[in-house]
């Protein structure tokens, strides 16, 4: 139990647990979450701080695509910009995804469908205001059962 995470798990893995003040095999085994998300609740979006990495619980309640005028790259078609606006019913958080026209009109019809989600990434700061720019994500129903997720985009 006293054995260095460092040797249990790899450096890497390690290193994100010193943020947590756990070094040892012992303190990773009585770590606990600081809060377990069930997806039956929704996250207060008000109090998100930039530069942060959250786990939020919240309904979507707007899906606009945007296509980019200029293009691009090596294969000369134009990329597009999924806006999803998410809410816990006070405040609004913005979402957004950039990709090829058929993975953003996939992600698309599920934010359409599926109005109730678990977005986990890093906020950041646009125009002054807090967003996510692609977060991984799960869709799931009013009982917490997942119904749809980014992974299956891919």
């Amino acid at each position: 139990l006293h054995r260095p995470l460092a040797e249990a798990v790899g450096a890497k893995t390690a290193k994100a647990f010193s943020a947590l003040h756990v070094g040892t095999v012992g303190e990773a085994l009585g770590h606990l979450p600081r809060r377990y998300l069930t997806g039956t609740e929704t996250t207060d979006l008000s109090h998100l701080v930039i530069d942060t990495e959250v786990a939020l619980v919240a309904d979507v309640v707007g899906v606009e695509v945007h296509t980019n005028k200029t293009v691009t790259g090596r294969e000369r078609r134009p990329r597009q910009r999924l806006e999803v606006m998410l809410s816990d019913g006070k405040a609004r958080l913005p979402v957004t995804f950039f990709g090829k026209p058929h993975i953003v009109s996939y992600w698309q019809r599920i934010f359409s469908a599926h109005t109730h989600g678990i977005f986990v990434g890093k906020v950041g700061e646009f125009r002054g205001n807090p967003q996510l720019v692609h977060p991984d994500f799960v869709m799931i129903d009013r009982n917490g059962k997942v119904v749809a997720g980014r992974e299956e985009g891919k």
